[in-house]
């Protein structure tokens, strides 16, 4: 990477943490290491780590093994091989990136998130193969209608707090697809999509909670910066859809 194409971080709205968007990938670095709760492809469960990549996916990209696919596209983009690193795969637009912050009585709280309903799904639709073997290794990289979302919040919450506020994101993101109006194949009420991601981390520093619910000022933030993210993110697949003269009903059907 020459000092020409070396990439320009823009500073997020939470202390430490800088993003660098790019046309279809964003890094997100942080200057100290968060503790996180994720369900990405690369890094999940509970870690610590000031990496995150997410990469738009197409038909022609080879994503057989999708950790060493997104390990190998990290270091290109300057990420240090020897430290930790949560990737996202998706093939949703990334110039569609939402990025929403919220910041009061010393609780900063930045979501960002990529979103498509294509893929939509809920408890009401089956979607289990036969078999394990029927579900591609790849199938978590090409849904064209993943949502994925990383929350970060700059302050100190227990394990049981970071499980808290990840159910609260959930069940933002749940809400604003209600609001929509997205439904699955079969007509029911979509409650996300089969591929979603969840990363959720927090700083250390500052006020400790020991819970995050909806009563908690970390909570609430969460869930509220998660909500008006994948509510922006369903309106530009919305808008997208009316280009190509299609219903807002079929929303569920858009590939995005």
């Amino acid at each position: 990477m020459t000092r020409e194409s070396l990439p320009k971080f823009q500073p997020l709205n939470v202390r430490g943490a800088s993003l660098w968007r790019g046309e279809r990938h964003y890094v997100l670095r942080l200057d100290r290491p968060y503790t996180f709760l994720s369900s990405a492809p690369l890094g999940e469960g509970l870690l610590d780590c000031q990496w995150m990549l997410s990469l738009e996916v197409g038909p022609d990209d080879d994503v057989s093994y999708p950790v060493e696919y997104l390990r190998s596209r990290a270091t290109s983009f300057g990420v240090p091989a020897s430290e930790p690193l949560i990737g996202l795969l998706t093939a949703v637009l990334h110039r569609d990136i939402q990025v929403v912050g919220r910041s009061e009585d010393g609780v900063t709280v930045v979501g960002i998130a990529t979103v498509g309903v294509s893929n939509a799904s809920g408890p009401g639709q089956r979607d289990v193969p036969m078999s394990e073997d029927a579900l591609p290794e790849r199938a978590i990289a090409d849904a064209p209608g993943t949502i994925n979302q990383i929350t970060l919040i700059d302050a100190d919450l227990s394990h049981g707090a970071l499980v808290r506020a990840s159910t609260m994101i959930t069940e933002a993101k749940t809400l604003a697809l209600a609001e929509a109006g997205i439904t699955t194949r079969n007509g029911s009420a979509a409650t996300g999509t089969s591929t979603d991601v969840t990363v959720v981390g927090h700083s250390g520093r500052g006020i400790h909670f020991d819970y995050a619910g909806s009563a908690t000022l970390a909570g609430w933030m969460a869930a509220d910066t998660a909500y008006e993210a994948v509510s922006r993110g369903i309106r530009r697949c919305i808008h997208r859809m009316k280009a190509r003269n299609r219903k807002p009903e079929d929303a569920g059907n858009l590939v995005v």
